[in-house]
């Protein structure tokens, strides 16, 4: 009478199984071993796979994993926030060596992953969702740390490498020549800065930015994102959860003026300087939590949310709700969160929704909506 969660298994293949966790209404199992292998089964599989924590759909061809997020989409947004979604499109990049970047644990002088739900250290050697950059840093990093006492390295990349460690370093300088832009436990060395570019702009990110880590896909997401403004030809936008700006500067040429909203300082910071890189003049930003201000500010015909993974408070979720906005673009990463939200704001109706594929070789998505005033 529960449910049994099996972890590397497909639908029509014989497993064997044993009881690893119980919870009072559902079991995660251990899966020791794969009968009748599924023709969707990926045959082509990291050696970590299962090992370190960071894939979990590797075992799916690529329609497969595709089908499977579809799938998963739609029957949390049912189950969540009541949403019957009949199809869902979902767009895809490249599968392999897509992320920009990359946090690297290290002890005694290994450089490597965490194991899954635990603290052990997966040595390896490449990450075959790390873009071909990070992997060549890799290799080189494994004999620059060897005389360190780090515990930790972020490596992120654009046209430029910035590499951020953790810990403690006897020989600075030999890092230098490898990268772009250095930190020292969160203290620029070198460059404090990097630029990335999306289609036809330019962002400026520190070591602490958000960004979103698959390049290809962020751009399919900001078109789709960018052609839906377009078409709603709105005089005054509100970018909230704005980041360093990405998504209002992206969309800043088919608005008379955007507000930007963002917690972060440094994230401000960037976001201001984003608006010169970019020669736009059309857009500002605000230096605060989202729900501090949000009851503040009105009159905005178009309002973009994106916010981090738990979600939209409820404060600003009743307000957007109540809102004279004919117009909410929300973006999320988290399809739980979403689908809670999206029932909330029954004041508005659900016009379009989208997958985009931005972290493949797992089981997250990031989704795009567009909701409209009843």
């Amino acid at each position: 009478e529960k449910i049994a969660f099996v972890p590397n298994a497909l639908e029509g293949e014989l497993v064997d199984v044993s009881k690893k966790i119980e919870k009072r209404s559902y079991i995660v199992c251990n899966n020791n071993k794969v009968y009748d292998e599924s023709s969707d089964r990926c045959k082509d599989v990291c050696k970590y796979y299962l090992i370190c924590g960071g894939c979990n759909t590797f075992h799916m061809t690529e329609d497969k994993e595709a089908k499977f997020k579809k799938e998963r989409a739609k029957n949390i947004l049912m189950h969540y926030g009541n949403i019957d979604i009949k199809d869902i499109d979902i767009v895809s990049g490249n599968f392999l060596y897509y992320r920009n970047k990359i946090t690297l644990r290290v002890s005694n002088g290994k450089l490597g992953l965490l194991e899954d739900n635990s603290d052990r250290l997966v040595n390896i050697d490449k990450c075959l969702i790390a873009n071909k950059k990070i992997n060549e840093i890799i290799n080189i990093l494994k004999d620059l740390i060897i005389d360190e006492n780090l515990n930790k390295i972020v490596i992120r990349t654009s046209n430029e490498v910035m590499i951020s460690l953790y810990g403690d370093v006897s020989n600075i300088d030999k890092f230098k020549d490898i990268c772009d832009s250095l930190y020292l436990n969160d203290k620029p060395i070198t460059n404090k800065y990097i630029v990335k570019e999306i289609g036809d702009k330019k962002y400026r990110i520190d070591n602490l930015s958000f960004f979103q880590v698959n390049d290809e896909v962020v751009k399919y997401l900001y078109d789709e994102i960018k052609n839906i403004v377009k078409n709603i030809n709105p005089k005054k936008v509100l970018d909230l959860y704005c980041g360093v700006g990405s998504i209002g500067i992206y969309i800043s040429q088919y608005a008379e003026e955007v507000l930007g909203v963002e917690v972060l300082p440094s994230a401000i910071d960037n976001a201001n300087a984003n608006k010169k890189l970019n020669n736009i003049d059309n857009i500002s930003f605000i230096n605060s939590k989202v729900e501090n201000i949000i009851d503040k500010i009105n009159d905005y015909d178009l309002i973009i949310v994106d916010p981090p993974r738990k979600g939209l408070d409820s404060k600003t979720s009743n307000i957007l709700n109540n809102s004279n906005s004919k117009n909410i673009i929300y973006v999320s990463c988290d399809l739980v969160t979403l689908s809670r939200d999206l029932k909330l704001f029954d004041n508005y109706e659900l016009k379009f929704i989208k997958l985009f594929n931005m972290f493949p070789r797992t089981y997250h998505v990031e989704t795009l909506c567009l909701l409209e005033k009843k």
